[in-house]
């Protein structure tokens, strides 16, 4: 390479050829030095250059590497745009900002990681249009062939109907969802592969599944997600080369139960061809007082101010709201959702601190759980009062036993007591007023917690099947503080539910 031999008669001429640049599978290498015969060891790549070297973001962004000399920029509060270039309108800011596409656009995201086995999508989404591209990630590979080489997943809208799309290899499985969308509505889409099996729902309904034709089953993704439409249209699906790109906005995306779309407000909006949705549920803002408007489809989430409370942040709380630790009687559940307390569901690691105290010679009962809903019993942590101490329970299958760990002390005495909890996959551990960890570690197998991220705290009418009788029992007591990771949960302010709570007098 960079060296060629001419026959001149007898003798063999070498010509020296300066080489500049190398472009090797998407990256550009800058040479050091020419080649020639003399040269002893060959190439020497000693600079890979990157599409952020040239520090392309503006206004303080930070750039972040994607394949094929792509990047993307993470604009500080108040800018957005490919560079930042843009300044965002400070009503919208307030609030979660959601893409809105034209038809000719895409947004650009990081690699999907750890998709070679299984891969599961949520998509939450409005249609103007009929036809339009949802998502796409592909194997990258390139050329006029990459529709007969490459693997792919796609999901797009075709005359009305969902259609998921994958390739591992041995030729395309197609899944087209039976019912339309509606156009102008919010739709929840829902897709996932393990292996050759795939699946697709639409709104919660009754899903739809087939496999891929035998023998691949390994999913080989390089290139990085487009959203919304193509960047080009040398890709391995070839149906999409023809279908316009998502005419409507995209509000939530979740890959591998991990948020795409959180940062979002601080990422690219592309070339001009996606803007920031304004329509319901969130605009005009319906939250009083400042209240942040969370979307959730079709209806929202008030993230209100600390003086404030209710569906719209439309109540002042009073001074006993606002810091008196709130009073659990029974019947008292409070539920808080995910997106308010940690954007991404808690897989690998959870850990909670509760302030907490016990009426003396209340029953067992619950008072955390964690879990995903349902009548069958699945994966959960809890944490529950059995015999006066407090217990942990954590289940990582359905199809294995619960494991349970019991604290050396007794809290039913009627005294404030600090509780950590904290799990790392199997490994579940437990800590009382700043003691000793006791620790237990679940039987081999899954080592990931699979919840629908909402917790509740001082019980729930929404339990299971086949649990431990005091999980059916509410809290009897007072709760000071609950700490969800480093964030602190407002036992008031927070909640889902709108309740009339009572408060602890004595909160010392």
């Amino acid at each position: 390479m960079g060296l060629h031999k001419r026959e001149r008669g007898n003798k063999e001429k070498k010509e020296r050829i300066n080489v500049r640049n190398l472009l090797a599978y998407g990256e550009i290498y800058h040479i050091s030095q020419a080649l020639s015969g003399a040269s002893k060891a060959g190439i020497r790549c000693e600079e890979k250059v990157r599409a952020c070297d040239s520090s392309p973001c503006l206004w303080g962004g930070t750039c972040l590497d994607l394949p094929r000399q792509e990047y993307m920029c993470k604009c500080p509060e108040g800018r957005h745009g490919a560079k930042c270039e843009s300044e965002t309108d400070r009503s919208l800011a307030k609030g979660h900002l959601v893409p809105d596409f034209n038809g000719f656009g895409c947004l650009l995201l990081p690699r999907v990681p750890r998709a070679g086995r299984s891969l599961s999508l949520e998509l939450w989404f409005l249609a103007r249009s009929p036809d339009g591209i949802l998502f796409y990630v592909g194997q990258g590979v390139s050329g006029q062939n990459a529709s007969l080489a490459g693997d792919f997943l796609s999901i797009a809208l075709v005359d009305g109907h969902l259609v998921f799309r994958f390739d591992l290899g041995s030729g395309p499985l197609t899944l087209r969802y039976p019912e339309k969308v509606t156009l102008g509505e919010w739709h929840k889409a829902t897709a996932s592969r393990h292996k050759r099996q795939g699946k697709l729902t639409l709104d919660n309904q009754k899903p739809i599944r087939a496999e891929s034709p035998e023998p691949l089953s390994e999913l080989n993704l390089r290139t990085s997600v487009f959203l919304g439409g193509l960047k080009d249209r040398n890709i391995e699906d070839a149906t999409l080369v023809n279908l316009p790109g998502l005419d409507g906005a995209i509000q939530r995306l979740l890959v591998n139960r991990e948020e795409y779309l959180e940062d979002f407000g601080d990422s690219s909006l592309g070339d001009g061809n996606i803007s920031i949705y304004q329509g319901p549920p969130c605009h005009p803002n319906p939250c009083l007082n400042l209240g942040q408007c969370l979307p959730l489809l079709g209806d929202y989430k008030c993230l209100c101010p600390k003086e404030f409370r209710g569906k719209r942040c439309q109540t002042v709380m009073s001074a006993k709201e606002q810091g008196t630790p709130v009073k659990f009687e029974g019947r008292t559940f409070l539920k808080f959702p995910n997106l308010v307390h940690r954007s991404r569901k808690t897989q690998w690691e959870n850990h909670f601190v509760v302030t907490l105290r016990m009426e003396p010679g209340a029953r067992s009962s619950l008072i955390l759980w964690l879990g995903r809903g349902g009548k069958r019993r699945k994966d959960f942590l809890a944490l529950s009062t059995a015999a006066g101490r407090l217990e942990l329970g954590l289940a990582l299958s359905h199809k294995s036993r619960p494991i349970f760990l019991k604290s050396s002390h007794r809290v039913d005495d009627g005294e404030w007591h600090t509780v950590e909890v904290h799990r790392l996959k199997r490994l579940l551990q437990l800590r009382v007023d700043g003691g000793q960890v006791q620790g237990r570690l679940a039987p081999p197998g899954s080592r990931v917690l699979n919840s629908n991220g909402k917790l509740w705290i001082g019980g729930s009418d929404n339990l299971p099947d086949n649990l431990p009788p005091p999980y059916y029992d509410g809290f009897v007591g007072c709760i000071k503080s609950v700490h969800v990771e480093e964030t602190e949960l407002h036992l008031v302010r927070h909640s889902s539910f709108d309740l009339q709570l009572n408060f602890c007098e004595d909160g010392t």
